[in-house]
């Protein structure tokens, strides 16, 4: 497929947009009961795939969650925990903000609705840009390929001029499997590098 320069971004949520501390929410969970041991072993044990999927819906979620304890945690105390673990990266945020004067700026996330509504009313980062997909509302995951077909659908995306910015190389290597650029982020200064490479100038 013919390279030619990019007009549109799409950036990945979760470890891009946002950073993560996940030790409080494993600490609240301990405090009631649960044996957990780290984060991947907790999402894991309550499904969080198919949260993400939009197969578990919020409260079911959270029950589910719940159950994890020995002692039961009051659903509002747990729904604000489960939310607390993610904080925005304003140097990522403000380099997305700054590409949609001059590109299309799109979304593209595994996410749960509870995590979406909640950077939703906390940051507004679901807004950003031009248009957002979370995984919960079209059923499927990256980098299940069927999630970026569907982005390339909602958001008339041409391969060969989409840069996908991601932190997992898996999901990058899907999107390249498709004729889209990636991008496996690891920091904002990293990132902006790469996109200059690839003829993308973000105003300063």
């Amino acid at each position: 497929m013919s390279r030619t320069a990019p007009d549109t971004l799409v950036f990945d949520v979760g470890l891009v947009l946002i950073g993560a501390d996940y030790e409080p929410f494993l600490a609240y969970m301990r405090a009631h009961g649960a044996d957990v041991s780290d984060m991947e072993d907790f999402c894991r044990a309550v499904d969080l795939d198919a949260h993400e999927r939009g197969e578990i819906r919020g409260p079911q979620f959270l029950d589910r969650i719940a159950s994890r304890g020995a002692r039961q945690p009051a659903t509002g105390e747990l729904h604000r925990a489960w939310n607390s673990m993610y904080y925005p990266d304003e140097r990522m945020l403000d380099l997305a903000r700054q590409a949609t004067r001059n590109y299309r700026v799109f979304l593209l996330s595994n996410m749960g609705d509870l995590h979406w509504a909640h950077l939703e009313a906390a940051f507004a980062i679901p807004s950003l840009g031009h248009g957002s997909i979370a995984s919960y509302t079209v059923g499927t995951l990256k980098p299940d390929p069927a999630i970026y077909a569907a982005a390339e659908e909602r958001f008339g995306l041409e391969p060969g001029r989409t840069v996908f910015i991601d932190d997992r190389p898996a999901n990058i290597a899907a999107a390249r499997a498709r004729g889209w650029s990636g991008i496996v982020h690891r920091d904002a200064a990293d990132t902006a590098r790469e996109l200059e490479l690839l003829g993308v100038r973000v105003p300063p």
